[in-house]
């Protein structure tokens, strides 16, 4: 995805692609009857990326040492730019003058330590 790291453009880059281009459908979809929602799902490792540095997007070099913290690292900035994706989306549809975008409900959430059979 335009040379954009591997981690983040799989986690959070092409899910913001996503509901970008599913914006028009899901305004159609709302009426008085039906909410429409996104979800987006983070993850508390986002606490491991502190600040969203533009610039290290690009990078395929490790950045941090040694290599498990880097990956955590990354793993943890791309739920941080799913957060401040999720409240940059809301924002807009709630300023947006089309009164159904003010109807779209975007949150962004972490599962926790869910035990499963998986």
């Amino acid at each position: 995805m335009q040379n954009i790291e591997r981690v983040f453009a799989t986690n959070c880059a092409g899910h913001q692609v996503l509901a970008t281009l599913l914006l028009p459908l899901l305004k159609n979809s709302v009426t008085p009857s039906n909410d429409v929602r996104i979800v987006v799902t983070s993850s508390s490792f986002h606490c491991w990326c502190q600040k969203l540095d533009l610039d290290l997007l690009f990078s395929s070099s490790r950045v941090k040492w040694p290599a498990l913290y880097d990956g955590v690292w990354r793993y943890g900035r791309s739920k941080l730019g799913n957060i401040l994706f999720a409240k940059e989306l809301s924002r807009r549809l709630q300023e947006d003058q089309d009164l159904a975008s003010q109807q779209i409900y975007v949150n962004s959430f972490f599962p926790g330590n869910i035990v499963t059979d998986q």
